[in-house]
Parts: C-alpha cells; structure tokens; sequence
C-alpha cells in the first residue's frame, strides 16, 4: 500500500476527497478511517431495492461524509439511538423424564 489516503473515499454528498484520519497505519483494517468526516454503513434493508444482501450483517455499505456536510445538511439525517434491553428469563420446574432434548 503505497498511499493509504486513496484507501478513503470522498464525501457522498460534496464528493470532497478526504485524507486518513491515521496516515501512519499500514493495516486496512483502517483505511477508511477519515480525518474530519464520519464512515458510515449500512447493512441493507428490505425496501431498498438496490442494496438489501441476505448475508446476515457480513457485507455492508460504507460511505463517508465530511463534518462540514454534517453540519450543513443536518436537515437530511436522523439520529438513531439503540436501547438495548436486559432479556427477560422465565423460570420453571425441571423434570428430565419430560424435557424436550
């Protein structure tokens, strides 16, 4: 890899081209880490009828867009915030003569 910052694609909406947030990093596992931008992705969803894979969350759809955006076009987005909740555990008495294996 002999330029990390083509690994960092440009802003979806001003197609600003963006740089590395870490230059210095060799591992692609960082290469679309960008500086003054958000990565964003998508695993699909079943209106699209353009992107929706049926490979269960293993192949998504990254983008970048630039803080200026962000901050411009804030209008476009929506903030979503995930509550996770602790699982609920029914209780009952066990009989191995009876259990289901």
């Amino acid at each position: 890899m002999s330029d990390i910052k083509k690994l960092v694609s440009s802003c979806v909406i001003c197609d600003k081209q963006l740089e590395s947030a870490m230059p210095t990093l060799q591992d692609e596992t960082y290469s679309n880490q960008p500086y003054g931008a958000v990565m964003c992705s998508s695993s699909g969803n079943y209106g699209s009828t353009v992107f929706d894979p049926v490979m269960g969350g293993q192949v998504e759809l990254v983008f970048n867009i630039c803080d200026e955006c962000l901050v411009k076009k804030k209008g476009l987005f929506l903030l979503c915030e995930r509550v996770y909740q602790r699982p609920k555990f029914e209780y009952k008495g066990f009989d191995p003569d009876t259990f289901d294996w």
